[in-house]
């Protein structure tokens, strides 16, 4: 947490027994003239949760504590947690507004869902990604 705290107009917000560490993002592009905050914490100890919003860090935290519900209780998310002993990243998104016009994004842009996950399978990473349409 060393290099963090060195960051410009660092400080650190208490979230329930966590602490959001926040600082200015200096590599990121201005938005109205104003340097972006970055925001994370870590989970203890061992999983790093970074993000553009306070809100969304001390989220995954509730979530992570189990004091708010996971993404498995939404009727359009359940299948996200299913399947995933191994897994090191999972991802969802609906509703996907991809800019430009790709021909490999049109798939995408007529999903209603988009799914990924990815794990370890003897000694290697195996990706598996889904599309709902």
């Amino acid at each position: 947490m060393t290099l963090v705290e060195a960051n410009k107009d660092y400080e650190a917000i208490p979230h329930g027994a966590h602490t959001i560490h926040t600082w200015i993002d200096e590599k990121a592009k201005e938005k109205n003239g104003v340097k972006p905050r970055a925001f994370g914490a870590i989970y203890k100890g061992k999983v790093l949760i970074i993000g553009q919003k306070e809100g969304s860090i001390a989220q995954a935290l509730d979530v992570m504590d189990k004091a708010k519900p996971n993404l498995t209780a939404s009727t359009q998310f359940a299948a996200l947690g299913a399947n995933t002993t191994g897994a090191f990243v999972l991802g969802a998104a609906r509703k996907l507004d991809l800019p430009g016009n790709d021909p490999g994004a049109q798939v995408l842009k007529q999903s209603r869902m988009f799914w990924l996950n990815v794990r370890e399978a003897q000694g290697r990473a195996a990706a598996r990604e889904v599309e709902e349409i």
